[in-house]
């Protein structure tokens, strides 16, 4: 059993991570990364956040985000992850919306 709430959270995030990828893994290779970082830029505006007051919430850089935005460098699952968290946006929805 985990010690606090965080190592559960863990451990149900990395469950999840993994079933998201099994029933989909035909699919994830075809993620337009273009389209992603629309979607997410598109999300971070439409819930009136900077790009700059969405990295101070989850404690990335902001050219960071700005290229994942951009689609100059792939993001991590976990910082879309955390992207949606933070703007209530459903992960499996976003991804495939990126498909």
């Amino acid at each position: 059993m985990p010690k606090n709430y965080y190592s559960l959270y863990e451990i149900v995030y990395k469950k999840w991570v993994n079933v998201f990828f099994q029933n989909n893994a035909n699919k994830v290779h075809c993620i337009k990364y273009k389209l992603l970082g629309k979607l997410l830029s598109f999300y971070r505006k439409e819930h009136h956040l900077s790009l700059y007051e969405l990295v101070e919430m989850i404690g990335i850089n902001g050219s960071t985000l700005s290229r994942y935005e951009n689609a100059t460098r792939k993001p991590p699952i976990d910082v879309v992850y955390a992207i949606c968290q933070l703007l209530k946006i459903n992960i499996e929805v976003l991804l495939i919306q990126s498909i």
